[in-house]
């Protein structure tokens, strides 16, 4: 019950900046580029699944451990810390995605996405158990769609930067806010906070 008394004022801020005409019609934009995200992080996760059922756990299993090992490396013994890591690891990740994508016409983002969001991606149970989740992959499906179009859009780009709006640049980024403390409470949840 807790929880979802702290996801309300998080879903009407989501629902504030989405609703912005600037992010509308910059979302209607990157229709394509976000149904590619969407698309090469189901890929991976049917490979993964079909990796799965071949008897291929152990390998899977290995590359998931990065995760485990970035995750220990994050959690420092203050929450404010813990969270300012995980906010600024996800911001950095997302950053170089972006920036990625417009170096190579928007190919890196579609290969990460597939080995982030797919291959790499814990059991899909976890988006029952924690709800950041649903923000991180969100926030990092928007990351992604923003640098395949603008690796597509390279040359529009460098002369007009106003062509991405701010508003979504803030949406991404309250994502990953959200997505932070969330995580943060659930770390500290069975602690002082």
């Amino acid at each position: 019950m807790k929880e979802r008394i702290i996801l309300l004022p998080m879903f009407l801020l989501l629902a504030m900046f989405v609703c912005l005409p600037d992010t509308l019609r910059f979302l209607g934009d990157m229709t394509y580029e976000i149904a590619l995200a969407t698309l090469a992080s189901l890929t991976g996760l049917t490979v993964k699944f079909l990796a799965a059922k071949m008897g291929l756990r152990e390998q899977l299993h290995r590359a998931a451990n990065l995760d485990d090992f970035v995750g220990k490396l994050l959690v420092k013994r203050s929450a404010l810390r813990t969270f300012l890591g995980l906010y600024l690891w996800n911001i950095l990740a997302s950053a170089f995605v972006v920036t990625s994508g417009f170096l190579t016409i928007g190919i890196f983002p579609i290969i990460w996405v597939l080995l982030n969001l797919g291959l790499f991606c814990p059991e899909a149970s976890i988006f029952k158990r924690y709800s950041y989740c649903w923000f991180e992959a969100s926030a990092a499906i928007l990351s992604s769609s923003l640098g395949i179009w603008g690796g597509l859009k390279l040359n529009a780009l460098l002369e007009n930067l106003g062509l991405i709006p701010l508003s979504f640049i803030i949406l991404i980024l309250t994502l990953y806010v959200i997505s932070a403390f969330l995580e943060t409470l659930e770390i500290f949840g069975s602690r002082r906070f």
